[in-house]
This record gives C-alpha cells, sequence and structure tokens, in this order.
C-alpha cells in the first residue's frame, strides 16, 4: 500500500477469550467476558509532493492489566485483518494499551501509534488511532539535490508526436540524468531518505519516482523538486537545449474546395520563437490523385478526401493536413429551361451548381427547392418535382449554399401534345408487325401499326405511358415517353416477343467504349419494359434481376419470362449505359454488345455517336462527329477527324477521344465546356453519303443515335428526325448546363458548295463555313 496523502486502513481485531468462572458472591470473583473491536487507523497526510510510502504489514500489540496480545497481517490492497487471542474484560468495561505499527518491505518501521483504548463486552464501536510518520528519516531537517543546474538535449519526436513536427534528435545527444538527494538531522546526514520526484514543467522535462529526469520536446527549462515526508525540500533546474531550428508549416492544417488552390509556407523558427521563410524546400504530397504541390508550396485540390503535404528543407521536414472539399456553389443553373405544363401534369427538373471557376460541381447535393405560388405549381423541397395545381404563373426556384436560380413556369389548361413515331418489328426476324395496338394514358389515344409495322401515336405529354400489344405477343410498355409540343420524335424500333410460359436467358459483354476491351464488374440490372428503370417520377422502380460481368466482360441473366427489358449497366469509372434486350421463352437470346464510356469529370461531358447500316441495301456507311465551340482567345474552335483537339493553355477543353473511319462507331467527344462560357455545337456528317446524289434521312437510313453523359448518367439522348433528307444532322446546343435539342438537317448533294448553306440549321453561318469546309478534305 502505498501512503502518500491521509489513508484509511481498514484493519478489524475481534477478541474471544473463554470464561474464567461466574460471579461469585462468596469468593468476589467478578465475572470474565469476551470483547471485540475493530480498528481502523489514519495516518498522517503527507506534504503534496512528497514520497509514496509502501505498507508492506501492520503489528498491533494490545496490552492489558495483566497480560498482553500481539497480532500481526500483511496489507492486501488497502485493508489488513489483525486478530488478537485471550482478551478478557472484567466487569464493564477494561482499559487497555493498544500500539500499532506499519512497516514497509524493506521490514523498516514507517509509521506507528500507542494509545489507551475502553473495551467493552460484547461488540466495539470501531477505534481510529493516527499512526505518526515513523522511518529513520522522520528527523531530517535540511535536503540537499547533487548539481545545481542538469544540462539536457532536446529529446526529439516520439512516433505520432505532431507537436515535435516530426524532428529527429541528435543521436549522441544526453537526454536523461539520474538525480541524487541527501539528508540532514542537526548537519548529520541521515541516508536512507525518501523524498518524492516533481517536475514543474512536464512538457520541458519529466522526472520519475527514482529521480530520473528525462527531456522533452523543448527549448527551455524548469526545476525539478525533491520533497521528504516531513516537506523538507530542495530542487534542480534542469534546462532543455534544442537543435539550431526549427521548421514549421503555415497554416499546418488547411480546407481546400476542389479545384481550388491555396498556398503553404514552410518557416524555420529560431530558438527565441522568430520565424523566417525557408530556403531550398522540397515539397511532396502523400496523395497526387487528391492534391498535388510545386515547388513554391501551391496546393491544387482535385478529389475529396485527406491529403498530408510534407516540405523538408536542412534535414527537418513538417507537415500539414490538407482536406479537399466539395466546392461552394458560385451560381445554379435550373435545368430545362422555361416549361408549360397542363393542370395535373408533373415536370421534373435538376438544378447545377457551379463554383468559382465556372465549373460543374458533379457533387454538389442539398439543393432545396421552393415554388414562387405553391397553389399554382407545388414543388417537392429535395427532388425536384414540379406538379401543376391550377391556372398561372409561377417560379421553380432551387437554392444552395445561399446561391438561388428560378425558371418561370405556366399552368395552362391545356399542353400542346407531342407525337412519338415508331416501327413494331418481330424480336426475332426483325420483320415489321402489322396491326399493333399502340395506346397512350387518354381513351381517345391510340393507334395500329401500318403494314410496314410504323406508327405515330400523338397527343401525349411528357411523362406518358404508352404500351404496345398484338395477339400472340408480350406487350411492352414505354416508360416515361419522351415528348415534346408539336414535335414527333423518332423512337428506335419495338421488338416484340411470342408468348411463352417457359422461362429464358438473355447473354450479352459489355466493352469499353475507346478501347473495345471487355469490363468485368459491371451491374447489370434488368428491368421489364422499356425506359423502366428509376426515375425521378419511378424512384421506387425495382430491377427483376441483377448480375456483373465477369473477366471478359460478358453476362449471363437466367430465368426471365418472355418479353422486352430495360438493361442498365453501372460501374465505378464509368458513364450508366442504358439498352434494350428481349428474352424468347424456352431460349438463350444474344444481345448486342453494350459499350461503355468512361466516366466524365464532374465539369465535363462525353458524347457518343453510334450507327447502324445505310440505305436499303443496308451498306456500311461512315457518320462524324463535329464540335464548335467558343475559344477562350477569341473565334470559335472546331474539333473533329481532321483537328481532334482543341487545347486553352495546355488544358484539353475538347477532343475527338474516338474516332471511326467505317462504321458503325462509335466515335466520342469529350467535352469540358466551362473552360470558355458560350454557345457549344454538336452535329452529325455522313461523310459516306456527301455527294450520293438525294440521300435520305439520317434517321431512316442509318439508325443514328447520339448519346450525353455527364456524372456517370445519361443527360441526353437524341435520334434524328424521320422523313427529312440531309448528310448533316445539328443535333444540339449545349451552354455548360443545358442541351437544347435542334435536331435540324441540311442536304447539299455537291460538298463544294456547303459554305455557301445556311438554311433553317443557321444563326452559326461560321460554324456551318468551319464544317463544310472540313468535310471536303480526305479523311485520314
Amino acid at each position: 500500500m502505498k501512503i502518500k496523502a491521509i489513508r484509511i486502513l481498514a484493519v478489524a481485531l475481534s477478541a474471544a477469550a473463554g470464561l474464567t468462572c461466574a460471579d461469585d458472591s462468596v469468593s468476589g470473583v467478578r465475572r470474565v467476558s469476551a470483547a471485540s473491536f475493530a480498528l481502523a487507523p489514519a495516518f498522517v497526510e503527507a506534504p503534496e509532493g512528497g514520497p509514496n510510502i509502501g505498507v508492506e504489514r501492520i503489528r498491533g500489540v494490545l496490552r492489558g492489566a495483566s497480560d498482553s496480545t500481539v497480532a500481526e497481517a500483511a496489507v492486501e490492497g488497502d485493508s489488513a485483518i489483525l486478530r488478537f487471542e485471550r482478551v478478557q474484560v472484567r466487569g464493564d468495561s477494561s482499559t487497555f494499551e493498544l500500539e500499532v505499527q506499519a512497516f514497509d518491505s524493506s521490514d523498516v518501521l514507517v509509521f506507528q501509534s500507542q494509545s489507551d483504548i475502553q473495551v467493552q463486552p460484547g461488540d466495539n464501536a470501531p477505534a481510529q488511532p493516527e499512526l505518526e510518520y515513523a522511518a529513520p528519516d522522520a528527523n531530517v531537517d535540511s535536503l540537499d539535490v547533487a548539481g545545481s543546474v542538469v544540462p539536457l538535449a532536446w529529446l526529439g519526436a516520439a512516433p505520432g508526436n505532431t507537436r515535435c513536427l516530426n524532428r529527429a534528435a541528435d543521436a549522441e545527444a544526453q537526454t536523461q540524468h539520474q538525480l541524487t538527494v541527501q539528508g540532514f538531522a542537526s548537519g548529520a546526514a541521515v541516508a536512507g531518505v525518501r523524498v518524492g520526484w516533481t517536475s514543474r514543467d512536464t512538457t520541458i522535462a519529466t522526472v520519475s519516482a527514482s529521480g530520473l529526469v528525462q527531456s522533452r520536446c523543448s527549448n527551455r527549462s524548469t526545476y525539478v523538486v525533491a520533497r521528504t515526508f516531513t516537506n523538507e525540500a530542495d530542487s534542480v533546474l534542469v534546462s532543455v537545449t534544442a537543435p539550431a531550428f526549427t521548421l514549421l508549416m503555415d497554416p499546418d492544417s488547411v480546407s481546400i474546395p476542389r479545384g481550388g488552390s491555396d498556398t503553404l509556407s514552410a518557416l524555420v523558427v529560431d530558438e527565441n520563437g522568430n520565424a523566417v521563410p525557408a530556403a531550398e524546400v522540397s515539397w511532396h504530397t502523400s496523395d497526387p490523385t487528391r492534391a498535388t504541390v510545386n515547388q513554391s508550396g501551391v496546393v491544387q485540390a482535385f478529389t475529396n478526401g485527406r491529403v498530408q503535404i510534407t516540405a523538408s528543407s536542412g534535414g527537418r521536414t513538417t507537415v500539414a493536413i490538407v482536406q479537399v472539399e466539395t466546392p461552394k456553389a458560385a451560381r445554379l443553373v435550373v435545368v430545362p429551361g422555361v416549361d408549360t405544363a397542363a393542370v395535373g401534369q408533373h415536370r421534373v427538373f435538376f438544378a447545377k451548381a457551379f463554383d468559382a471557376s465556372n465549373r460543374v460541381i458533379g457533387d454538389a447535393t442539398g439543393f432545396e427547392w421552393y415554388s414562387s405560388h405553391p397553389d399554382i405549381a407545388s414543388v417537392n423541397a429535395s427532388t425536384g418535382v414540379v406538379q401543376a395545381l391550377a391556372l398561372g404563373d409561377a417560379f421553380i426556384v432551387a437554392k444552395l449554399d445561399g446561391k438561388k436560380d428560378s425558371i418561370p413556369f405556366n399552368v395552362a389548361a391545356s399542353r400542346p401534345p407531342g407525337s412519338i413515331e415508331s416501327r413494331v418489328i418481330h424480336a426475332a426476324t426483325e420483320s415489321p408487325l402489322a396491326g399493333a395496338s399502340i395506346t397512350g394514358p387518354g381513351p381517345a389515344s391510340g393507334t395500329t401499326s401500318g403494314p410496314d409495322g410504323t406508327f405515330v401515336l400523338g397527343g401525349l405529354q411528357p411523362g406518358d405511358n404508352v404500351t404496345v400489344s398484338l395477339d400472340g405477343y408480350v406487350s411492352i410498355t414505354l416508360y416515361d415517353a419522351p415528348v415534346y409540343p408539336n414535335q414527333t420524335l423518332r423512337l428506335p424500333d419495338a421488338p416484340m416477343i411470342p408468348t411463352s410460359t417457359s422461362p429464358g436467358s438473355m447473354t450479352g459483354s459489355v466493352k469499353h467504349a475507346l478501347t473495345q476491351s471487355g469490363v468485368s464488374g459491371i451491374a447489370v440490372n434488368a428491368y421489364t419494359g422499356i425506359n423502366a428503370g428509376p426515375s425521378p417520377l419511378r424512384p421506387f422502380a425495382t430491377p427483376v434481376a441483377t448480375v456483373s460481368t465477369t473477366t471478359n466482360g460478358s453476362f449471363t441473366i437466367n430465368n426471365l419470362g418472355a418479353g422486352t427489358y430495360t438493361l442498365i449497366f453501372s460501374g465505378e469509372g464509368y458513364s450508366e449505359m442504358v439498352s434494350v434486350g428481349v428474352v424468347f421463352g424456352g431460349l438463350t437470346t444474344a444481345q448486342d454488345a453494350v459499350l461503355l464510356p468512361p466516366a466524365t469529370s464532374s465539369s465535363g461531358i462525353a458524347i457518343v455517336l453510334t450507327w447502324g447500316q445505310c440505305g436499303e441495301t443496308h451498306v456500311a456507311c461512315d457518320l462524324d462527329l463535329h464540335l464548335t465551340g467558343p475559344r477562350v482567345d477569341a473565334g470559335r474552335f472546331h474539333v473533329y477527324q481532321g483537328d481532334k483537339r482543341y487545347l486553352a493553355e495546355g488544358d484539353t477543353v475538347a477532343a475527338l477521344d474516338l474516332d471511326d473511319l467505317t462504321g458503325p462507331g462509335p466515335e466520342v467527344i469529350g467535352l469540358r465546356a466551362s473552360a470558355a462560357p458560350g454557345a457549344y455545337r454538336l452535329y452529325v456528317h455522313n461523310y459516306s453519303g456527301r455527294s450520293a446524289g438525294t440521300s435520305r434521312s439520317l434517321a431512316d437510313s442509318s439508325f443514328a443515335r447520339v448519346d450525353v453523359y455527364q456524372n456517370n448518367r445519361v443527360i441526353g439522348t437524341f435520334f434524328p428526325p424521320s422523313g427529312v433528307p440531309g448528310t448533316l444532322w445539328k443535333v444540339f446546343e449545349y451552354d455548360g448546363a443545358r442541351l437544347t435539342p435542334k435536331n435540324e438537317i441540311v442536304h447539299q448533294e455537291d460538298a463544294a458548295v456547303l459554305p455557301m448553306i445556311v438554311g433553317p440549321i443557321d444563326p452559326s453561318a461560321e460554324d456551318l463555313s468551319r464544317i463544310f469546309d472540313a468535310v471536303k478534305r480526305p479523311k485520314k
């Protein structure tokens, strides 16, 4: 047991003695009785900083008028029990002398007391004698710690000690010292003096119970004090000297928005705390994919997360912690633009956030939506789904980081409907199916497919579902039909499957859109119907099957009912892709290979062009992508097969990443529109049909399709208008936030006069001049 302050040691003493005789009035002998009592001695308090005294055993002596009893016990934890035998109490009480002694592990007496106690027969109240300090050094009246100053070198940094900034101490430096102390009583030396050791500042130096002093990460001095149990004290000055300089980082931690930068400084700090910039600093980043640092200490942030930036100079290193965060929104754009809906209809709006450098913040979350007139148009506060409630006008507003954008929203009694055009075919033979019933949501919205399988279904509104049915075939539902007011949109063929009660399977493969190599680990989710995946209007759409691609990119889905399915392909590092798959009862059906584009950056888009064979004879044809946009300096750039990349200050703004010379694609253009704000325009040119006389429409002859990806998902799909002959298709315009469909085609037999044609595809004659001039050049 260690005694440093007042401690209560529970020591129970019990007395047990046999009676020698009973009362005898004749002989005059008084009755002798047994007694017991508990003993709980208290030790005198040691001074603050005094020594810890170890008590190993307790000895008690109980002396009566004619006899005495001795008991001993070892100290276990905080208690010891003393048992006395043959204690006799005569009459009502007896007086005893009690002596208690405490000994340390060397059997040296360290505490003792002597007192008289009155004991009565039976149980007595606990006795609480106070034990005084009685060790051999109890009479010490002065103390002397050897030496006046103890010089030590700085210890250096322990692993993980950020206070020391990873500095290393001199391996030969003295960093510890054993202190000694001498006690005196009336000028005479006393052996075995017991002291406690205390450092006044443990950040400078620490001291153990035995007096071993250890320097710390410091460049200062402090006193170490020795103190006896009787409060005699002496001290020694411990002086810790640090290396010649310390390297510090300013700041030592910083948060940088992704895409932003900040400058760190490495400072040399002398022993007096004066700081000057370090010379010949070497900089290093722990993760260049998250943040880089140049040799001037400028940190450029790229990817969210934590990264360590290290500066080294003169054999010292220092570290700053950089946290790359999602940037704050500098402006918002609500997509799409102006819209109109009829009472009861829904619209889905999205918001894009841009940072201070006009880059899209792809992972921006927490948009708040509200309506200026919720009685006219209500909006879901988190999803941006708007419902038209009453006639009138309202503004739909999105807000984030204190920034907001709004669009006008008109609720009318009715909205001009749109139409879709497609062809119903047998999924196996691709032969047309006549007489199929095509119905929309309204009772008057219906038609049938003609002899060539084609149909036009009008009276549709955005978000309507369309069903295609025919006796002997599995019905198909097209969800959320893409509809534009007063326009007819050409959709891919609707493949129908003969009815069957037997399940079937589908197989397919997924390839990298740029390298054509198989991609493993891609999740394939199958949904019943066309365009059947989750959407803001159908957030809880559930796949009927989910598999993953194998090492060569192949996949198989078993036990599916006969029918038509939407397949959604997704995986880390790739943009999400959607395709249509078919299953025949009792058979395994191979699907067309799926080309999966790499994921685009949050500030960019990927444009993918695919097509089939051209003309009635289904010959191979060649389509080309052309992209124009504003240059950073002046004028407009043109990216195509003859000039595949536009750079601005060494940075790629737009590039033809994949060029197909014969068909059927894909061709891929990557664009980072935020580099130069303005209008970007995409065109598709039928290079193989440029001098083929009166060519057919791209939609009718080549099955052309353009998909636009951003943030790993499709943000737009475009098909050329049907029945419009021409060789040049203006697909869309893009302002860095919104895709505006154009779907305009111009036809010219002689490429030599193309620069003179502006026609309905204007307003950008400058763009046409660039494109028409380009298509006259032979392909490489």
